[in-house]
């Protein structure tokens, strides 16, 4: 039989085999042993083996054990605590995911989270990192620095889905951009410096390139700038490598086998001695070598004077009777005040002078200078002396080449006088390309006649007896030209003077022949480079005087020695070389 207590109606009364209590709280002082178990309504049930069985939510403020075996929990339920909750051997979560003791954690599925942070973020924590890959290929720390660090195999790639990748400041400072289906843009300073275009790349500013060198493919873009030394010891120069060589300040590019300069509008230029002086750069060429533009173009102001013909010869007369012989004609003079040149070779040939005669000759013609295709004539060689009126005409000058002047007539009883040059030197301006060239002066029937003038550049040559000069008075040269080309003023191209026709006559001036000067007395000396010709006084035969080098003046003419050995020593003068000169303003000046 059993006991039922009900509280609610104050009953006690006889129950089937249980203790029931209705309406009332139990209270148990000490410990209340079931062998059974306990259980309180249908819900709720504490066994004799400890477990127990709740059909409701069980309150209460700690829980003790290992919960190892807890089960039925369902997914709308949580797991609640104030403080921190401590598991020991670890938390799993079905069979995909687990948290374990040693703080390592493993999904098979995937991880959300509003934030993930992997280390204490100080320095020098490179342990703390997110690894990625079965090597752990990829991480992702900082360390002091931010790192992303790639050590696979393959390639680091950053993917967009169509929207631009932009590398930028917190603050919002633009450093790289790359736009799909279009530009890729690098920034300085939040300034685009480098936009990459269909074409090729807009640049903004300038671009230098500290390297050996910058390639497109096999050609070489710049190897920067060295010397030549430098460039010739430099790589492996490919076809097509330009270079800065400061030993020369021209730009060059490689062509295989060789280094050609490149123009970079700077004038360069070299060709014999070479000066610089009040902002201009000179040059002067009194050989035959070329002047070589290497980059550039420039109007130079230019001189070009064929070589003057040496004066003609005399020997000792036989009768008593004797003429002097002609001075030589003065080389063509060419003067451009503006001539354009630009990169290129132009041949230079400078004419020497006549070669000095020493016995009754012809002198000799002057030699051709020419500049590129310009060409100054040489001068004509001296007329002969006359012998004798008995034997033979004194015979005229030579003509000049090239529109360069005439040799005086030599001296003796017949006319004679050299063809005409084809016009004298003009007044002002420049010459054209045939130059310019004054005539030989002509004799007189006079039997001791001296020799005739040789023409000068400007003005041809006097005359015998003419101008109240005495009969056998060598006549002066004719005047030549000044030009300050060389930087300074100096006269060229003066005719040689003739020489004597008798003893104690005076010798013709070389380069003196002005009309303006009027009648005689003449100068004392020569002038323009030309030479004086020789005389005869006291039974001595005074030569020539030797005429200025590379002036393209001509040589005075010989006197002959009545009675005298035969042949001998006459006294004619050579005549002087030629010479190109040239100048330019200076762009470093």
């Amino acid at each position: 039989m059993g006991i039922r207590i009900d509280g609610n109606n104050d009953l006690i009364n006889a129950a089937d085999g249980t203790l029931t209590v209705e309406g009332l709280s139990v209270n148990v002082v000490g410990v209340s042993t079931a062998s059974g178990g306990y259980k309180v309504g249908t819900a709720y049930t504490v066994f004799p083996n400890g477990n127990v069985a709740a059909a409701g939510v069980i309150t209460a403020t700690s829980f003790s054990g290992d919960g190892s075996g807890l089960t039925g929990v369902a997914s709308t339920d949580n797991i609640s605590t104030g403080t921190t909750a401590n598991m020991f051997g670890g938390l799993r979560v079905g069979t995909a995911a687990s948290v374990k003791s040693d703080g390592n954690a493993t999904f098979a599925g995937i991880v959300t989270a509003a934030s993930f942070k992997v280390g204490d973020g100080g320095p020098g924590a490179s342990d703390d990192k997110i690894a990625l890959g079965e090597g752990e290929d990829l991480k992702i720390y900082h360390d002091g620095n931010s790192v992303i660090y790639d050590n696979g195999v393959g390639n680091l790639k950053i993917y967009s889905n169509g929207g631009a990748i932009e590398l930028m400041k917190d603050t919002g400072e633009e450093m790289i951009v790359a736009n799909t289906d279009g530009a890729v843009e690098l920034y300085h300073n939040d300034v685009k410096i480098i936009e990459t275009a269909g074409g090729g790349a807009n640049i903004t500013g300038v671009m230098t390139a500290n390297v050996s060198g910058v390639y497109l493919g096999t050609h070489a873009v710049g190897l920067g700038t060295t010397t030549t030394t430098g460039r010739d010891a430099g790589i492996g120069t490919p076809v097509g490598s330009l270079v800065f060589n400061r030993t020369t300040n021209l730009v060059q590019i490689f062509k295989g086998n060789k280094w050609s300069d490149i123009s970079d509008g700077t004038f360069a230029a070299t060709g014999g001695t070479k000066s610089t002086s009040g902002g201009k750069i000179f040059h002067s060429m009194t050989g035959s070598t070329p002047f070589v533009v290497s980059s550039g173009q420039k109007n130079i102001e230019l001189l070009v004077i064929g070589g003057g013909g040496s004066g003609g010869g005399a020997e000792g007369a036989i009768t008593g009777t004797n003429g002097g012989g002609g001075g030589g004609g003065a080389g063509a003079v060419i003067y451009k005040s503006t001539f354009p040149v630009s990169a290129g070779t132009y041949t230079v040939t400078v004419g020497a002078g006549g070669a000095a005669v020493s016995t009754r000759a012809q002198g000799n013609d002057g030699g051709d200078t020419t500049f590129g295709s310009l060409t100054a004539g040489g001068g004509g060689g001296g007329g002969v002396a006359s012998e004798s009126p008995n034997v033979g005409d004194n015979a005229a000058g030579n003509a000049g080449t090239g529109g360069a002047s005439s040799g005086g007539a030599g001296g003796g009883p017949n006319n004679a006088q050299a063809p005409d040059p084809p016009q004298p030197w003009p007044g002002s301006g420049d010459s054209p390309d045939t130059g310019w060239g004054g005539r030989g002066g002509k004799t007189n029937s006079h039997p001791n006649t001296g020799g005739a003038g040789g023409g000068g550049a400007r003005y041809d040559g006097m005359n015998c007896v003419t101008n109240n000069l005495p009969s056998s008075e060598g006549a002066p040269g004719g005047q030549g030209v000044t030009f300050s080309t060389s930087g300074s003023p100096v006269g060229y191209a003066g005719g040689g003077g003739g020489a004597t026709g008798a003893q104690g006559s005076d010798m013709g001036r070389g380069g003196t022949n002005n009309p303006s000067i009027g009648n005689a007395p003449y100068p004392t000396s020569s002038a323009f480079g030309a030479g004086n010709g020789a005389k005869i006084e006291s039974g001595v035969i005074t030569p020539a005087t030797a005429v200025t080098a590379n002036t393209g003046a001509g040589g005075g003419g010989g006197a002959e020695f009545p009675g005298g050995p035969s042949p001998n020593t006459c006294g004619a003068g050579a005549g002087a070389a030629g010479i190109v000169l040239l100048n330019y303003p200076d762009d470093n000046a």
